[in-house]
């Protein structure tokens, strides 16, 4: 299994956290990964994991322990430049941020205040959603339906998580103003969450309304500062 660059600050996942723990121990960066079973045959969770770790005298942390970590450490995002954008009859400021990883441009729409004292209902998207709207193709169907939405409500967020081999949003923009944006490019979806934090995090949002299509089992934004207080379904 290939841990992903930038290890659990791009994907919370177990793959990553143990080539961190080895990365940070100065170590070379690989790892054994072994799911631990209880006597029944069933996979050890929570207290199972607690207690086998005291018998046999072994350390144990959370995924959300090496995020918080390596977040008061280092950081893999940074704000390349703001404008304002005005969508179905709503003034969004929209937030460009660059991966210091791969050099991929996210970005963030907000409406209203999204300090930490307030509540915005947030949205995370994978789309090239800038590209779409600028050469008139089809917008996608999530991102009309979170517009929608996000009408009825003050304070909200929508960022797009965009894959790297993609145009980035500066090009796009300059293409379009040239009129040289001319090709169609098929969207690579990435839906890494890591990131989206760290823009979340960098708003300065530490409770939040999640948006989202399905109910979602979200582990590891402890870690990042930032509470889900509740989740709202588009349908």
């Amino acid at each position: 299994i290939i841990s992903r660059e930038g290890g659990v600050l791009v994907r919370a996942g177990h793959t990553e956290a143990s080539v961190d723990i080895a990365r940070l121990s100065n170590k070379i960066p690989a790892a054994v990964i072994c799911e631990i079973m209880n006597e029944d045959g069933s996979m050890a969770k929570g207290d199972d994991l607690l207690k086998f770790a005291s018998k046999h005298k072994l350390h144990i942390a959370k995924i959300e322990d090496l995020i918080s970590y390596r977040l008061r450490k280092e950081n893999l995002i940074k704000l390349k430049k703001t404008s304002i954008i005005n969508l179905n009859n709503q003034k969004f400021k929209i937030y460009v941020f660059e991966n210091s990883i791969d050099g991929s441009e996210h970005f963030a729409l907000v409406k209203g205040k999204v300090n930490k004292s307030k509540l915005p209902r947030v949205r995370v998207i994978s789309s090239n959603v800038v590209q779409n709207y600028l050469i008139n193709q089809k917008l996608p169907n999530s991102f009309e339906k979170t517009l929608k939405y996000f009408k009825k409500y003050s304070n909200c967020v929508m960022i797009f998580i965009r894959d790297p081999n993609l145009k980035s949003v500066t090009q796009t923009l300059k293409e379009f103003k040239d009129k040289k944006s001319k090709t169609k490019e098929k969207d690579q979806l990435i839906k890494s969450y890591g990131i989206g934090a760290q823009i979340i995090k960098s708003l300065k949002i530490k409770k939040m309304i999640l948006v989202t299509r399905t109910l979602k089992k979200v582990v590891g934004l402890d870690g990042y500062g930032i509470k889900i207080i509740k989740q709202e379904i588009i349908k």
